[in-house]
C-alpha cells in the first residue's frame, strides 16, 4: 500500500469515526455536528431521474444544539484529478457549489444525539453540463446558516452515450482462507469453519462474485478448498483446554464447495494461488526455497483437481504485494510468470497495469495493483458510511481514467484477508458492471493485451509491508521440522503420500496469515513438530539393556521395528567412547516391511575387560543417522579368564620357585655335613 494509500484510509476512517471535517463556509462552529453519508442512489445517475442523499446528523459537543438543519450542495465544474477525488474522501472539499435542496432547522439534539436526513433533487437540475465526476456537498447549518459540520463525496455522472471508451477494471477476488490445520487434519481454532459459515467473509465473497461473474478474476488458494472438504464431514477439532474431540460435519462447508464449483466452471477466469498464502520474502530469507517452491508449482495441479477443469498457474501473490529481488529470482526460477505488486513496489510504476521486470532467471510480469482501488476497496465495511464512502471513491476513480479518454486497464487488488461487508461489496460490483464508465475485464484478457509490457525493476522499499514477516527464528523451526521429516523420505521405499499431510502442515506454517496472528502460527509449528518427531519415531531400534560376550568376540542381537505403513530400507552402526574398544562388522542396509520388526545380529570384537556403553544407531541409505541412538552395556569375561590363567601360573611359578629355594637349602645342608 502506498503511502497516500494509507492516508486515505487513516483519515478516511477518522473522519467517518467523528474526526473533523474540512468545511468551506462563512462561519464554522467547530465540527459540532458530525455528519456521515449513508446512502447515495443511484450509484450511477442518469439524466431524468432522481438524486438521493440520506445520512445521519450527530451532536458531538455537550451542550444542546437548537435548529440543526441539513443542505446539498452540488459542484457546478467535475473534479478531474484522482488526487482531488481522494482529498474528498478523506474529508476535504475541492469544489465551490450551488445549494440544491435543504431542511432548514428541523430538529434539537441533545449532546450526543442523532438524527438522520434524507436530501433529494431532480439530476437534471444540477447543472452537470459535461460528463465527469462532481463533488456533492451535505453540510449541517444552525438557523442563522452557520456551518456546524459537513461532509462531501464523489458521484460520477456519464450519461449514456457519453463515454468514448470505458475503463477496463481487472478486480482480483481472493478466497484465501487461514490454515490453522496441523498435520493430523486437526483444526486449530474455529475461524475455517466460520469464514465458510454465516456471514463469514469467504460465503460473501464467493456469494457476491458468483453473482457478478463477469466483473471479477478468482484467485483461488488450494489449502481452502482442502480444510473446507474436510469440515464438510466429521472432522477434529482443538479444544481451548488442549483436548481433540471430533466435531459433526458442517453443512455450510459443503454449501461453500458446491458454489465455488458452479461459480467457476464455464468461462470463468480462474488462477492457482501459492498453497496456504506463503510468506514468500521471509522463507527465501530464512533459506526455505524448497518450501516456497513446493507450495507455488503444485497450486496449479490441485485446484485443477479440486474443479476438474484447467486453472492458470505461475502465479504468486506475496504479502501486501510486497517482495525483496531474492524472492522475485526465486518466484522466477520456480516457473512463475506473473506476480502481483503493489503499486509503491516499483521504481516507476505508469498507467500500465502490467510491467516486465528482470529476474537472474529471464523476465517476469508484474501485474500492479492501483493503490487507491485497493484502499477503496477495504472500506466496505458494514459500517453504512464507510461502505458508501469506499463505493464511490472506488466508483469516481474508475470514471476519471474513462473520463481522460484514455480507458486504460486497471487492476484492483484486496487484501488476501479481505473482509466486506456483503451488502457493501454488492452494492459495488451493482454499479460497476452497469457503469458507463467502466468494463469489468478478466485477469486472462488483461494478460493477453499486455505483451509488450513496459519495463521496470521493485523499488528500494519493495519488501516493507504494514506487517511484519514471519521472523528468521521463528522459520529455523519449521526448517528443523522439514529436516526431521526429510530423514523419514530418505527411508521410505515408496512414500507416496504418506508423508504429503506433513510436508503441507509446514507449508501451513509458512503461511503470511501468521504476519498478524504469531501465537496461532506457533501452535501450529509445536504441534507439527510433534506429530512429525513421533512419525519419524514409528521407525525404532532395541536390543537388551546389558549384553555380555563370553570371550572378546560376539554378537550382539539388535530389533528394528517398523510402525509405518510403507516400508523402510536403514543400516546400523555400532559406536562407543573410546572408539577403540569396539570392532564392529559392517552391516549392509536392510529392508523391513511396513509394520513389522526384523532381528539382526551384529558381529562385534571387544577390545578391555570394563563394561562398555555402546550405542545402536539406525542410518539411511545414504549412511546420515536416523532418529535418536539405542544405548546398551556391553561386557565380556575374555579378559577376566586372561587373568585367573594368569594369576593361577604366577601361583605355580612361585611355588616351583619355593620349592626349588629349599631344595637348593637341602643341598647346601648335606654338603656342609659332608665335609664335617
Amino acid at each position: 500500500m502506498t503511502l497516500r494509500a494509507a492516508a486515505i484510509l487513516t483519515v478516511l476512517l477518522a473522519v467517518l469515526l467523528g474526526g473533523r471535517p474540512t468545511p468551506a463556509a462563512a462561519a464554522d462552529l467547530g465540527a459540532l455536528v458530525t455528519v456521515e453519508i449513508t446512502a447515495v442512489q443511484p450509484a450511477n445517475p442518469a439524466p431524468g431521474g432522481r438524486l438521493v442523499v440520506g445520512g445521519v446528523l450527530r451532536n458531538n459537543s455537550t451542550v444542546s444544539l437548537r435548529d440543526v438543519g441539513v443542505r446539498m450542495q452540488v459542484s457546478s465544474n467535475p473534479v478531474t484529478t484522482p488526487e482531488d477525488v481522494v482529498a474528498v474522501a478523506a474529508g476535504g472539499s475541492v469544489r465551490e457549489g450551488a445549494v440544491i435542496t435543504q431542511q432548514p432547522g428541523f430538529v434539537t439534539l441533545a449532546p450526543g444525539g442523532e438524527t438522520s436526513f434524507e436530501l433529494s433533487a431532480d439530476l437534471d437540475d444540477l447543472g452537470w453540463a459535461s460528463p465527469g465526476v462532481y463533488e456533492v456537498r451535505i453540510d449541517s447549518v444552525d438557523g442563522a446558516a452557520d456551518l456546524l459540520g459537513t461532509r462531501s463525496t464523489t458521484i460520477p455522472w456519464f450519461p449514456p452515450g457519453s463515454v468514448p471508451q470505458p475503463a477496463g477494471v481487472v478486480l482480483l477476488w481472493p478466497l484465501v482462507g487461514t490454515p490453522a490445520r496441523d498435520a493430523e487434519d486437526v483444526f486449530l481454532s474455529a475461524t475455517p469453519a466460520a469464514e465458510l459459515g454465516r456471514d463469514g467473509r469467504l460465503r460473501t465473497l464467493l456469494a457476491t462474485g458468483a453473482a457478478y461473474p463477469t466483473a471479477v478474476s478468482w484467485v483461488l488458494d488450494p489449502q481452502t478448498q482442502q480444510s473446507a472438504k474436510l469440515l464438510f464431514d466429521d472432522h477434529l477439532a482443538l479444544a481451548p483446554d488442549g483436548t481433540v474431540a471430533v466435531q459433526p460435519g458442517d453443512p455450510a462447508a459443503a454449501a461453500w464447495l458446491d458454489q465455488l464449483r458452479q461459480a467457476t466452471s464455464g468461462a470463468a477466469d480462474v488462477t492457482a494461488a501459492g498453497y496456504a498464502d506463503p510468506d514468500s520474502p521471509a522463507e527465501v530469507s530464512a533459506g526455505l526455497l524448497s518450501d516456497l517452491v513446493l507450495a507455488t508449482t503444485t497450486a496449479a495441479a490441485q485446484v485443477t483437481e479440486q474443479l476438474d477443469r484447467p486453472v492458470r498457474g505461475g502465479f504468486s501473490w506475496p504479502p501486501e504485494g510486497h517482495l525483496d529481488q531474492p524472492t522475485l529470482d526465486a518466484l522466477r526460477g520456480a516457473g512463475v510468470q506473473h506476480v502481483v505488486l503493489a503499486a509503491d513496489a516499483v521504481s516507476n510504476p505508469t498507467d500500465s497495469p502490467l510491467l516486465t521486470l528482470s529476474t537472474d532467471s529471464g523476465p517476469i510480469t508484474g501485474v500492479i495493483g492501483d493503490a487507491d482501488l485497493s484502499a477503496a476497496l477495504r472500506t466496505l465495511t458494514a459500517r453504512p458510511a464507510e461502505a458508501v464512502a469506499g463505493r464511490q471513491l472506488f466508483l469516481s476513480l474508475v470514471a476519471l481514467r474513462s473520463g481522460a479518454g484514455t480507458g486504460p486497464t486497471v487492476v484492483a487488488t484486496p487484501p488476501g484477508d479481505w473482509a466486506p461487508a456483503a451488502d457493501a461489496v454488492e452494492s459495488l460490483l451493482a454499479a460497476l458492471t452497469t457503469a458507463e464508465y467502466a468494463e469489468p475485464r478478466s485477469l486472462s484478457a488483461a494478460l493477453t493485451a499486455g505483451s509488450a509490457a513496459p519495463e521496470s525493476e521493485l523499488a528500494a522499499t519493495a519488501a516493507i509491508g504494514t506487517a511484519a514477516p514471519l521472523t528468521d527464528e521463528y522459520l529455523a523451526g519449521v526448517a528443523a521440522a522439514g529436516d526431521t521429516l526429510a530423514e523419514i523420505g530418505d527411508i521410505a521405499v515408496q512414500p507416496g503420500e504418506s508423508l504429503r499431510g506433513f510436508r503441507e502442515a509446514l507449508l501451513r506454517s509458512s503461511s503470511a496469515r501468521w504476519r498478524p496472528d504469531p501465537a496461532m502460527g506457533a501452535l501450529l509449528l509445536d504441534r507439527t513438530n510433534t506429530q512429525i518427531v513421533a512419525q519419524r519415531d514409528r521407525v525404532r531400534i532395541s536390543s537388551a539393556g546389558i549384553v555380555s560376550f563370553p570371550g572378546e568376540q560376539g554378537r550382539v542381537p539388535v530389533t528394528v521395528s517398523n510402525d509405518l505403513t510403507v516400508a523402510v530400507t536403514v543400516g546400523l552402526t555400532l559406536s562407543a567412547t573410546p572408539s577403540y574398544r569396539i570392532e564392529p562388522a559392517p552391516i549392509e542396509p536392510v529392508t523391513v516391511p511396513p509394520g513389522q520388526r526384523l532381528s539382526l545380529e551384529v558381529p562385534v570384537r571387544v577390545v578391555g575387560s570394563n563394561p562398555l556403553v555402546v550405542t545402536a544407531q539406525l542410518l539411511t541409505p545414504q549412511g546420515k543417522p536416523y532418529g535418536p541412538g539405542e544405548p546398551f552395556t556391553l561386557r565380556t569375561s575374555a579378559y577376566s579368564r586372561v587373568a585367573a590363567w594368569a594369576v593361577g601360573l604366577a601361583f605355580a611359578a612361585l611355588i616351583v620357585m619355593a620349592a626349588a629355594s629349599i631344595l637348593r637349602r637341602v643341598r647346601t645342608s648335606g654338603d656342609g655335613d659332608s665335609d664335617g
